[in-house]
Formats: structure tokens, sequence, C-alpha cells
């Protein structure tokens, strides 16, 4: 009966343990902050990429020259939050006159140049492409 079985942790072990756990936590909490900071950047750019092809696509199934296709419009995107990101499209398309027979007579609106900015807070992400009429 003399034997003091011991079938507890102390308040001593127990401090000691939440403190050594929440040192841990305070330590690691940060890399999930930047991963999330990472996912929701990624999802942006892949918004204004999306965004940027489709205007490009646009552009190529028009198959002419118009600058009257520049201009800026407002892209409301919805996100699976069911909350709306406010993205900004700018178009120019910039005629461009080109021998294209070589008889040293420029043949107007055979060449343009279509460049498409995404804006969203504070970044942005630009395309400048070359496309021949020829």
């Amino acid at each position: 009966m003399g034997k003091n079985i011991r079938k507890s942790f102390s308040l001593v072990e127990v401090t000691i343990t939440v403190f050594v756990l929440g040192l841990i936590m305070a330590a690691v909490l940060p890399v999930f902050r930047k991963g999330f900071l990472a996912a929701e950047s990624s999802k942006n750019r892949t918004v204004a990429l999306n965004l940027v092809r489709g205007k490009l696509e646009e552009l190529a199934f028009l198959n002419t020259v118009d600058p009257a296709d520049s201009g800026t419009e407002d892209c409301a995107v919805l996100d699976p939050s069911g909350k709306f990101d406010g993205f900004t499209r700018e178009t120019t398309v910039t005629e461009e006159s080109v021998d294209v027979d070589g008889d040293g007579v420029l043949d107007p609106g055979m060449l343009s140049e279509n460049k498409v900015k995404v804006s969203w807070k504070n970044n942005q992400f630009e395309v400048v492409t070359l496309e021949a009429k020829y």
C-alpha cells in the first residue's frame, strides 16, 4: 500500500506543454498566411490572363483592324465566395500600313498592334501583340 502511483500531469507540465505548442504555432501561422496571399495573387493573375485572352480572341475573330475597338471597360468577375472583384480592361488597337506586295505603296490596315491591359487593386497585366491581316 505504500506505492504512490502517478495518474495525471502536474500543472507545471501542462503549462510548459501549452507554452511550447504556442511557440510552434506562432512560427507556423505566418507560413499559412503567405500561402493564402500567394493563392489570392495567383487567382487574380489567372483571371487577368483569361480576360486578356478573351479580348485578344475577340479581336482575332473580328479579323478587321478597327481603332473603334479600343476602349476601357469594367469587368465584374464572380469569384467562388460570391463577391465581385474590380477588374478593368483597357484595349488599344492601332492600325499600321505595310507594303505587302513590294510595289512601294503602303497598304493600309494590313497590320495591327493590339494592346490589352487588365488592372485590379494595385496590380496590372499587359499583353501587346502584332497581327497581320494578309
